[in-house]
């Protein structure tokens, strides 16, 4: 008993207690899981035992106030006969944790392996005080006093019958049975007065705040003594402080098993029920209670705080029916109040995320979504929990998840009303965005801006998926040339999220459509800061000061009136109608003011054409060449197109309908003045 009065005071607390073949828990005393240690238990399973006895070892350095891992080594010595080692190692694990119940069992084992059954005896007593009921440290003991009687009769017949040292022999031998078997009386005091330390022990962690220290020694006092009802009481109240209910009112229930009166038991078995949302049932505990004798001072505090949770139960349920503003606000903090007062109860939870869904519908998905992980650690089944994580996911916009929450709320209760109603919203928006995804890729544009537009509209408070609707509707109007529209879309995707850069280049490439090049490359230079490795993104942004550059040129595409994508078909057709009018012709009747500009206006046209038929003229222009760079440099009145003449361009490209000269007469006949083209270009 000196080694176990040494050990008490060594000992760490722990919780509860247990005893597998190699042990694994973690508790003080007992640590956190080390990697050497659980490698040798997988070597010792394996029958590795040499292997495993390394690794514990190895352990135990890192370890070294951690008796599991001794009485693991002490195993692996004993499974390769090294008993003496395995009987040291057993003893420094007790000496750490008197309590350690496989302890003295290895001990005990190693003791009768080296055949000293006596203390082998002594050792398997000492781990029946602590387990009673332990059925193999009694076989253990009873092993070893077997062999302890076998070895006295032994030690009587070798010394033959008529010796004068009989009597002696039988009475010392008496005598240390004696030594061995303490009275029932005695090992009962020994464990109530052990009992009553580690109570003792806990109180003054109690009163010190220190609940999971108090907890601990709780924990100990049970093992020593299971049969007293103060124990799992004081324990109870411990693991109330650590708002862990359910442990909570499993000891609380412990207790009135023992003691069915005490009254203080139900009321803790009522605490933990709040704890846990069960108000009902906390209700019925008080009111079972209530038949005791004495107990209405004691229970009339509870019954007023019961009623206080039950009735911000009722009110925030109430304000979540409704379908305004403030009263989301309302069930929010009604039920926020409720969730700090039952911190273990699941549906509470549930009911406070569903109030913060709604009173906050565009930046509470987060906190739910982070709320509702931490919860399905231990109710994955829950299907209020699925379903509200489920409703966050939508309103995150990622509806596919959303859609197997549901999907899994409803495995679990097929009524679920709630899931329901939420899987089919989210079928309905999935059609939505699906459909128009599936207009968009086939080149129905219309047809995907409508969808896109349906779907924005269907829940005004999504705005993560607006943002991807937004963003989508807006490549639909690009494709469609609707470029002012498909501005308007981005500028509220952006209004979402500033830092969206599918939006911002998006806009980019509108503008250059719409040749806002300077407000173009802003747009680039914004892509660039959010992604500045991005090498699209570079080249994109010079194209856009190339096409500011191009733009102070004279645009020989607008001279004869197409688009900077126009195909060659295109490109002669506006020539033909731009030739025809501006044609002098067409002009003779006119000012001269008129006349000059229409003659001014056709070469223009006859040079745009000049460059934009020639492929390779047409591919340099494009290329930000300048014209008079691309026609060889200066010369002549038509800055660098002396060889060009504009009629002889008119005259290849069909003429004037009907294959007549001009009008009023063939050829140039009608200028005024005697202008000829020729010599003017």
């Amino acid at each position: 008993w000196v080694i176990h009065a040494a050990a008490q005071r060594l000992a760490l607390p722990r919780y509860h207690s247990a005893t597998p073949a190699l042990h694994n828990q973690s508790t003080p005393g007992h640590m956190t899981n080390n990697p050497d240690n659980d490698a040798g238990k997988a070597h010792f399973k394996a029958r590795r035992f040499a292997e495993a006895i390394e690794c514990f070892t190895r352990a135990h350095a890192s370890l070294p106030n951690d008796a599991l891992v001794l009485g693991n080594r002490s195993a692996a010595y004993s499974s390769l006969g090294q008993h003496s080692k395995a009987l040291a190692d057993a003893q420094a694990a007790v000496a750490l944790d008197y309590a350690y119940v496989k302890g003295y069992y290895r001990q005990a084992t190693a003791l009768l392996a080296l055949d000293r059954a006596a203390e082998a005896a002594q050792a398997a007593s000492a781990g029946l005080n602590l387990e009673p009921r332990n059925g193999q440290m009694a076989a253990l003991k009873d092993q070893a006093m077997a062999r302890l009687a076998a070895q006295r009769a032994e030690e009587s017949e070798g010394s033959g019958e008529g010796s004068d040292d009989d009597d002696d022999e039988a009475e010392e031998a008496e005598q240390q049975q004696q030594d061995v078997r303490m009275s029932a009386e005695e090992e009962a005091e020994q464990r109530k007065a052990r009992a009553e330390a580690r109570k003792a022990a806990g109180n003054g962690h109690f009163k010190e705040k220190r609940y999971r220290e108090a907890a601990s020694e709780y924990s100990r006092a049970m093992e020593i003594d299971p049969a007293n009802a103060t124990y799992p009481l004081n324990r109870s109240a411990a693991l109330l402080q650590l708002n862990d209910g359910k442990q909570a009112l499993a000891d609380a229930q412990a207790a009135l098993e023992l003691s069915p009166g005490l009254v203080k038991a139900h009321v803790r078995a009522s605490k933990a029920l709040c704890l846990l949302g069960r108000f009902s049932d906390a209700r019925r505990q008080l009111e079972t209670a209530a038949g005791v004798e004495g107990a209405s001072a004691t229970l009339a505090p509870e019954f007023v705080e019961l009623e206080r949770l039950e009735s911000l139960l009722r009110n925030g349920r109430a304000a979540l029916e409704r379908t305004d503003a403030q009263a989301a606000r309302e069930a929010a903090m009604t039920l926020s109040t409720l969730a700090d007062k039952c911190p273990c109860a699941v549906g509470v939870a549930c009911l406070q995320m569903e109030a913060v869904l709604k009173s906050r519908p565009q930046q509470g998905s987060a906190q739910v979504l982070s709320e509702s992980s931490r919860w399905l650690r231990s109710h994955s089944e829950e299907p209020d929990l699925l379903t509200v994580r489920g409703k966050a996911l939508y309103a995150s916009g990622q509806l596919e998840q959303a859609l197997k929450h549901c999907a899994e709320a409803l495995r679990l209760d097929p009524d679920h009303s709630s899931a329901r109603k939420m899987r089919l919203q989210i079928k309905e928006l999935e059609a939505l965005k699906a459909g128009g995804n599936g207009a968009f890729s086939a080149g129905r544009y219309d047809e995907a801006i409508g969808l896109y537009s349906q779907a924005i509209e269907f829940d005004p408070n999504l705005l993560d998926l607006h943002l991807t609707l937004y963003t989508n509707r807006a490549t639909a109007k690009f494709k469609k040339g609707d470029y002012a529209g498909a501005i308007a879309d981005c500028d509220a995707a952006l209004g979402i999220n500033g830092r969206h850069l599918k939006a911002v280049l998006r806009r980019a490439a509108c503008r250059l459509e719409l040749e806002q090049y300077n407000e173009a490359i802003a747009d680039y230079e914004e892509a660039q800061q959010l992604e500045p490795n991005d090498r699209g993104i570079a080249q994109s942004l010079r194209q856009a000061k190339l096409e500011l550059k191009k733009s102070l040129r004279k645009d020989l595409y607008k001279v004869i009136g197409v688009g900077k994508h126009a195909t060659e078909s295109e490109i002669k057709k506006g020539y033909r109608k731009s030739a025809m009018q501006w044609h002098p012709d067409r002009h003779s009747a006119g000012t001269d003011e008129e006349r000059e500009e229409a003659e001014k206006r056709f070469k223009e046209v006859g040079q745009a054409f000049d460059i934009l038929s020639d492929p390779q003229k047409k591919q340099k222009y494009d290329a930000g060449m300048d014209v008079e760079e691309i026609n060889g440099g200066g010369g002549g009145g038509g800055g660098g197109h002396q060889h060009v003449d504009p009629m002889d361009i008119f005259a290849q490209m069909g003429g004037f309908p009907g294959g007549g000269g001009g009008f009023g007469g063939g050829g140039m006949g009608g200028m005024p003045g005697g202008f000829n083209f020729r010599h003017g270009y």
